[in-house]
């Protein structure tokens, strides 16, 4: 997409049209913005173009020989085996549906489920081989890998299945025989990973009008912060606030062969799509989900964008809106729900449904977010509009989300009424995302690493502090809402937007917020220029009382290792490191001043180990 960007600044310039794009562009509405590229587009002769790749055998194979190298190489070097699943689930993405390829695929990743003690997931690849056109003289190896799975499983019929390997062996040469005997005794390997389920947390006392969140949580609205979050009553440092189901998310590109593209949990035997070859998925159930709400739109339409380098952000806007058109059922019922939240006089409530409930899997809620349309420059908002236009092309012309696939005649198509509704919404999802969108992630070694993104639009409610007082967790599908300091009743609750002031200096957190999100920002760490890590001063800088100290330090004196436990990674064997961390602060911040080391480090601790409560990739140790 940079090289069209390009193109078409290039064409503009040689036909003196720039200065008509800067005066205008922002006078119109998204739609008028969408028509305007089109008409460009028309205008200069660029057709909008995309390879679709297709499953393929010879891809299959390519991929899955790279697993094959890389399987080898992993008895000499282990972290090589999480390369090999990968490029085996790659082979299953691209084989043709039902082929002696996606057969081979799934053999050959079985035995990397196996070495990471995935015996669920290895018995279900062996079972999707075998019911496919897996070579009958291979398949005694898979039939003796799946009986060593079920014994682990402690499954009663793994004699059964053992009998059924034997038999097969049978039918092999003695060579053959011989390999399949070698690899059942390298297979005979005891213990299964385990890993702790996390489940979501529950609200004590529920919001009336946002029902998924707490009641010490409300929500305001007033001319310098806009709609924000303020503490209803005292909230305590570990408090649940809200469990948000995001409105929709969107799987980072890079993970699309290890996790689902529905849920976005890690898919160690994912299923492709029996179309295209870009997304996996966990489960049958979250194939069938997916399709039903978006993927049977997508499908034909991902390969193409995916090529053109469309960026997660563009492609969110694309499910967004094709999730609400589908909801909606109508471009007529659509525009009707536009119009009501257009025309809500209460700014506070804006997006709220008729009975006064706040509802964030209904588009209302999505609609009403803020956009920086008047300060976002032209530049930006015409790259914006550009993707936008392309996808909205390749959905009116290889999708049936418009009813049927429509013929590629630019001139038409920016005549048809619902397809510049749909491109207008699509632009203005990108700004929505914009200074809106959350990450959503997931802990891997000792790391945060992005799954994907989520639009969540009560969270987007939450304004920024450099010294933030609420953090959001992922677990499972959600988004979770806890406080991490204590928050008086009265006081506005703060997420933080960037980096904390202890990460990073003054300037260069103001410079990041007013190019991304267009504020100054006037939190107390930036008006007072308060210093990063190195630089904090102790408690013992601010209290002088040697009561006050002794009380500090003797509630601070299992810290050290709690600090350790948290780094690695063993927060399951203190039932309660938590409870006595947020007495630490709780003490801390009733007897000191920000800034100050050890609130610092203690509430970090505090949030690293809620995230190892949350969504995770543990790769297996073999």
């Amino acid at each position: 997409m940079d090289l069209i960007f390009h193109t078409l600044n290039r064409k503009l310039f040689e036909a003196n049209r720039h200065k008509e794009l800067n005066a205008k562009f922002k006078t119109f509405t998204d739609e008028e913005r969408v028509t305007f590229i089109f008409n460009l587009l028309e205008e200069f002769g660029i057709q909008p173009e995309s390879t679709n790749i297709q499953k393929d055998a010879e891809a299959s194979n390519f991929f899955r020989e790279m697993g094959n190298r890389t399987y080898i190489m992993s008895s000499i070097s282990g972290s090589q085996l999480d390369l090999a699943w990968k490029a085996y689930s790659k082979s299953i993405a691209r084989a043709p549906l039902r082929s002696k390829e996606l057969a081979l695929a799934y053999g050959n990743r079985s035995a990397v489920l196996f070495r990471f003690k995935k015996y669920k997931e290895c018995v279900r690849d062996i079972e999707r081989a075998l019911n496919l056109d897996y070579p009958s003289h291979m398949k005694s190896i898979l039939l003796l890998r799946k009986q060593v799975c079920l014994r682990n499983l402690q499954e009663p019929d793994y004699e059964e299945t053992f009998e059924e390997a034997h038999g097969s062996m049978k039918k092999m040469s003695l060579t053959e025989c011989s390999d399949s005997v070698r690899m059942n005794r390298s297979d005979t390997v005891q213990g299964r990973v385990k890993g702790k389920e996390y489940h979501l947390p529950k609200i004590a006392a529920c919001n009336s009008e946002v029902p998924f969140a707490s009641d010490a949580v409300a929500v305001k609205y007033n001319d310098i912060f806009g709609r924000h979050l303020v503490a209803a009553r005292d909230i305590k440092p570990g408090e649940t606030l809200a469990v948000e189901k995001p409105y929709a998310l969107m799987l980072n590109t890079e993970k699309m062969y290890t996790h689902c593209a529905q849920c976005l949990n890690v898919a160690w035997d994912g299923i492709p799509c029996d179309h295209c070859v870009y997304v996996m998925f966990c489960s049958e159930e979250c194939k069938e989900e997916a399709w039903n709400e978006f993927h049977d739109v997508e499908c034909p339409v991902i390969s193409c964008l995916l090529q053109l380098d469309i960026d997660m952000f563009s492609l969110l806007s694309m499910r967004l809106a094709i999730i609400t058109m589908k909801k909606a059922g109508s471009s007529e019922a659509l525009r009707k729900e536009l119009q009501i939240v257009d025309n809500w006089k209460d700014p506070r409530t804006r997006g709220y449904q008729n009975d006064g409930k706040f509802n964030s899997e209904d588009y209302r809620a999505v609609y009403s977010l803020m956009t920086m349309t008047d300060k976002t420059s032209v530049s930006v908002l015409f790259r914006m509009a550009l993707d936008a236009t392309y996808i909205l092309f390749f959905l009116a012309t290889r999708s049936k989300l418009f009813g049927k696939k429509l013929k590629a005649n630019l001139p038409a198509l920016v005549k048809n009424s619902e397809l510049t509704l749909v491109g207008g919404m699509m632009l203005r999802h990108q700004q929505i995302i914009q200074i809106n969108m959350l990450r959503f992630c997931e802990q891997r070694d000792f790391e945060t690493t992005v799954r994907g993104v989520a639009i969540a639009p009560f969270l987007s409610f939450s304004n920024h502090s450099c010294n933030p007082n609420i953090v959001d967790q992922s677990i499972k599908e959600h988004l979770v809402l806890y406080a991490i300091q204590p928050i008086r009743k009265g006081e506005q609750l703060f997420s933080t937007y960037t980096a904390c002031f202890f990460t990073m200096g003054k300037d260069a957190r103001q410079k990041r917020l007013k190019y991304r999100y267009y504020f100054d920002c006037h939190c107390r760490p930036c008006e007072e220029n308060w210093p990063t890590y190195i630089g904090l001063p102790s408690f013992t800088h601010w209290v002088t009382c040697p009561q006050e100290v002794k009380k500090i330090k003797k509630v601070l004196r299992d810290f050290g290792r709690y600090q350790d436990l948290v780094i690695f990674r063993n927060v399951e064997t203190e039932p309660n490191m938590l409870k006595n961390m947020y007495k630490m602060v709780e003490v801390l911040s009733t007897s000191v001043p920000m800034p100050c080391i050890e609130l610092v480090v203690v509430i970090q601790a505090i949030v690293r180990a809620k995230e190892l409560q949350g969504n995770r990739f543990d790769m297996p140790k073999t």
